[in-house]
């Protein structure tokens, strides 16, 4: 039911956009409406919804009658690789949109929440180190340099995770581009 034919079929409006054409290394979820945030390796997320068969679900903006997503509800136990970060209160008390507020609000809300947990070491990304070995460079006090070129996409999934109604992720298949919004 997912493959490509059908979707068109059954979903002329929508068009192919989400994880599958996600090029990031990590997605975090970020859910203003229950206090969490959710880290995962994209390509573990993108094999395990190829293969299980997990209910379509179709995706609404506020204000907007006809769907403008599809994708899959992924219950947090099913999720490859899943990290759990709870937000901190001083941070989720800064949050000033609610469910039904502009999709474009909500999502850059959910980037500045990101960036707020990121600045604070609170989500547990990857970093690769290399060690020093010249004794000159160890006699200045440096044993290592620690790298990371991690690509993350952030998803506001406002009810999504621990305490919402379906104890998941959504995970966006399709879309449509009901506003007609653009790059530029």
């Amino acid at each position: 039911m997912r493959d490509g034919s059908v979707m068109a079929t059954k979903q002329a409006d929508l068009v192919e956009y989400g994880i599958a054409q996600d090029e990031s290394d990590y997605r975090l979820h970020v859910c203003l409406g229950t206090g969490f945030a959710y880290l995962y390796p994209t390509p573990g997320m993108t094999r395990l919804i190829g293969k299980r068969n997990y209910p379509l679900l179709n995706g609404h903006q506020q204000e907007i009658s006809d769907r403008t997503s599809a994708g899959y509800n992924v219950p947090l136990g099913d999720v490859p690789g899943l990290r759990e970060i709870i937000i901190p209160a001083d941070l989720l008390a800064r949050v000033t949109v609610m469910r039904q507020s502009p999709l474009n609000e909500k999502g850059r809300q959910a980037v500045q929440m990101a960036k707020a947990l990121f600045r604070r070491g609170l989500v547990p990304l990857p970093l690769e180190a290399e060690e020093y070995t010249d004794l000159s460079t160890q006699l200045k006090g440096l044993d290592l340099i620690v790298r990371g070129s991690t690509r993350v996409q952030v998803k506001c999934d406002f009810l999504g995770g621990r305490g919402g109604p379906f104890n998941a992720l959504f995970v966006q298949t399709h879309e449509r581009n009901p506003r007609r919004l653009t790059d530029g």
